[in-house]
C-alpha cells in the first residue's frame, strides 16, 4: 500500500461518543483481573489507540509498532538500534524486525556506526519524516479529546501520579529475582498451559 503523508481533513475532527459504561476499577481492593491496574491501562490504550491504529494502516500504511519506531527516532538525529529497542520497551529481534520493514519503505535508513562497525545507528529519512509530519497531528488532536474530560488541575496532578507510577513499576520490574525467561510461543494452539512450580 503507498504511503500517504496528506490525510482527509476530517480524520481528526471531534469523535462522535458512543454511550458505553465502563468497567469501574477497585485499585483499592481487586476484587478480579479487571480491577487491576495494567489490565485497566490494557483496556485504555485498545479503546484509545483504535483509531491511532486506523490511521496508521488505512492512511499511512504503517503499522502502529512502526508509528513508535518512527516517532522515537524523530526525537533525535541518530541513535544505536539496540538503544532504540531499550526506548520503545521491545525486545531487539522484534526491533530489527520492524527497522528492516521501514528501511525496505523507505522510512529510515540504517549505517554502520563510524569507527565501530559492530553498532548501526538508524535515522530517519525525508519520506518518513513525511510521514510522521503527517500523523503527529492527527494523534496529537486524538489525545487532545481524550482528555478534555479532565480539568488543568486534574492533568497536572495525573502527570504526576502518572510519572509515580511509571518510576514505580520500573522499581517493582527490576526487583523481582530469579523471573522466568518469556516464552512467546506459550498458550498457542497445542501447548497445555503449565502450572506454576
Amino acid at each position: 500500500k503507498p504511503l500517504s503523508s496528506h490525510p482527509p481533513e476530517h480524520a481528526v475532527s471531534p469523535p462522535k461518543l458512543a454511550i458505553r459504561q465502563p468497567h469501574r476499577a477497585n485499585l483499592i481492593d481487586p476484587q478480579s483481573m479487571r480491577d487491576v491496574l495494567p489490565y485497566q491501562a490494557n483496556q485504555l490504550l485498545a479503546r484509545s489507540g483504535a483509531p491511532v491504529l486506523r490511521w496508521c494502516e488505512g492512511l499511512f500504511g504503517i503499522t502502529r509498532r512502526q508509528w513508535r519506531v518512527l516517532a522515537a527516532l524523530m526525537e533525535t538525529d541518530s541513535i544505536r538500534s539496540s538503544d532504540l529497542a531499550l526506548i520503545i520497551e521491545l525486545d531487539r529481534v522484534r526491533t530489527s524486525r520492524a527497522l528492516q520493514e521501514m528501511e525496505q519503505r523507505g522510512l529510515i535508513q540504517r549505517k554502520a556506526e563510524a569507527g565501530n562497525a559492530r553498532y548501526v545507528r538508524v535515522s530517519v529519512t525525508e519520506q518518513g519524516k513525511a510521514v510522521y509530519e503527517g500523523l503527529w497531528p492527527m494523534v496529537k488532536a486524538h489525545h487532545q479529546h481524550l482528555m478534555d474530560v479532565l480539568s488543568q488541575d486534574e492533568l497536572a496532578q495525573f502527570e504526576d501520579m502518572l510519572a509515580r507510577l511509571q518510576s514505580r513499576a520500573l522499581e517493582l520490574r527490576d526487583s523481582y529475582d530469579n523471573l522466568p525467561k518469556a516464552n512467546r510461543h506459550a498458550g498457542r494452539a497445542g501447548r497445555p498451559a503449565q502450572p506454576a512450580q
